[in-house]
């Protein structure tokens, strides 16, 4: 469904985009990559639009601990390796560590999904781009929901060594609170980093976003979303976030009732419609994005109504 996603992309004038690059479709043979077609071929138009990606280097592969999440010496060196590949061959602005490591989901490896399990991963992502190009920022957490347990586990570990920025995914402030209730969410992350890492790394938050889809009676209407969104990237911005990344693009589904497949700020495409069709969140997002541009960060503003005064 993201095919030809780039137009949509680069109409809203964003220019990074985020999406995961999977290890098991591209490495067959041990130390050996061949990027599939999906991969190459719509991140170069990425690339023609003059859209960057944030590449996600996830999960496993069933070459290394039989496909689950990297614990041994041996695959969590070959993740590294994967990394650095990923590197060499796309416009990659930055690689993100896993994705939603903490997550159950998304975790199978014999390790477990504590911080000390994930800070060898960062490690040897950091290690081996390093090689490749020592530039290339690296994205440690990903987590699933602001994690502060698990962030203060972490940051002991030494992860913060290896990486350039943190992300998180802050849907635990998504259905109770307020998007402004994301300024106590970066306070918490830059305070817990101060303390535990000493040190305070850029923050991207690497995904975000609200469903309109009915399913589990969470959803909030298209004019709602559309609203929501300018008051979370706002808040992110003024206390402090570097980026910020919507969750997502373009619905998953065209079922209307999908809750996981209505998140996106487009439709998937419709048959006699030549492009794909936009909700009123990518109206909000260019028009966000056009009023900001240029623009710098004019100190820390207090959440609510003043957050506007921040951009």
């Amino acid at each position: 469904w993201y095919f030809d996603s780039a137009d949509a992309i680069a109409g809203t004038g964003i220019g990074l985009a985020r999406n995961d690059v999977l290890w098991d479709q591209n490495e067959k043979t041990p130390g050996q990559y061949s990027f599939s077609p999906h991969y190459t071929d719509e991140f170069g138009k990425f690339s023609s639009h003059g859209v960057q990606l944030l590449g996600i280097v996830n999960y496993g592969n069933p070459l290394y601990d039989g496909g689950n999440t990297p614990a041994s010496p041996a695959a969590v060196e070959a993740f590294g390796a994967y990394a650095a590949a990923i590197a060499q061959n796309f416009d990659v602005a930055g690689l993100e560590v896993f994705n939603e490591f903490n997550h159950d989901r998304f975790q199978t490896g014999s390790c477990g999904s504590a911080p000390v399990c994930y800070q060898p991963l960062v490690k040897s992502t950091a290690d081996h781009v390093a090689a490749v190009n020592p530039d290339l920022p690296i994205v440690a957490g990903s987590t699933a929901n602001y994690d502060g347990d698990w962030f203060r586990g972490l940051w002991p570990t030494g992860a913060a060594d290896s990486a350039d920025a943190m992300s998180f995914h802050p849907y635990n402030k998504w259905i109770y609170d307020t998007p402004e209730s994301l300024g106590s969410v970066m306070d918490e992350a830059n305070g817990d980093m101060q303390n535990l890492a000493g040190t305070k790394l850029p923050i991207w938050i690497t995904e975000f976003g609200w469903t309109t889809g009915a399913e589990l009676g969470q959803q909030v209407s298209r004019d709602v979303q559309a609203e929501r969104l300018w008051r979370a990237q706002l808040t992110a911005f003024a206390y402090g976030a570097e980026k910020y990344f919507w969750y997502d693009l373009i619905d998953d589904s065209t079922d209307p009732n999908n809750h996981e497949g209505n998140f996106g700020m487009y439709e998937q495409r419709r048959d006699g419609v030549a492009a794909q069709p936009p909700k009123p969140a990518a109206f909000a997002q260019a028009l966000l994005i056009n009023a900001i541009d240029g623009r710098e960060t004019a100190g820390r503003a207090e959440a609510g109504d003043k957050v506007r005064s921040a951009v």
